[in-house]
């Protein structure tokens, strides 16, 4: 790495100034892998998409294998961008290209992606079949995706899940009565 850069690179990201952002990483001689997530996380925060992905395909031609950071960072802009089938095969090549177990945050990110897009059906079946431990924050995403798209049966249903935990998180309780809210209203 070219000492100096560094700093510039990370600050202009945490600025919304991708495109400088993205001109310092190109100075920068001798990537790694922290440092491509950093421009990948720069640009997924920043809204920039199409960019996210060059990036992240770009990564990979260059010999870089996309990490766990990598991977959230797409799948994060899937969701974002409303790119579902895109989040899809980003989430199936975890396994399949990369022989990698999905973390609880690759999962989060997949239901955030089929949630947000109103595929509550997916996202509760991942949610079922998920090959890590379920936790409350993955029911209250989905809670909150069924009252964006106003299935009260589903976030009925779902909500009983959170007795399995010791204590319900209060912006669950209000999604719930958000949900009931708009079925009545």
């Amino acid at each position: 790495m070219i000492l100096g850069y560094e700093p510039h690179f990370c600050m202009y990201g945490k600025c919304c100034l991708v495109k400088d952002a993205l001109s310092v990483f190109r100075k920068i001689g001798q990537q790694d892998i922290t440092l491509w997530n950093a421009m990948l996380t720069a640009c997924a925060k920043n809204g920039h998409g199409a960019a996210t992905l060059t990036l992240f395909y770009q990564m990979y031609k260059d010999g870089f294998v996309p990490n766990t950071v990598s991977f959230i960072c797409v799948l994060t802009v899937c969701s974002h961008m409303g790119w579902v089938e895109d989040g899809r095969r980003h989430f199936m090549s975890l396994y399949k290209e990369f022989n990698t177990r999905p973390t609880l945050e690759h999962c989060a990110c997949m239901i955030d992606v089929l949630g947000r897009a109103g595929r509550l059906e997916e996202a509760e079946d991942l949610v079922d079949t998920m090959p890590v431990v379920v936790l409350l924050s993955i029911w209250t995403s989905l809670l909150s995706a069924c009252r964006i798209h106003g299935d009260v049966h589903r976030g009925s249903r779902i909500a009983n899940y959170f007795s399995e935990f010791d204590g319900m998180d209060p912006r669950s309780y209000l999604l719930l009565a958000d949900i009931y809210a708009a079925e009545s209203g």
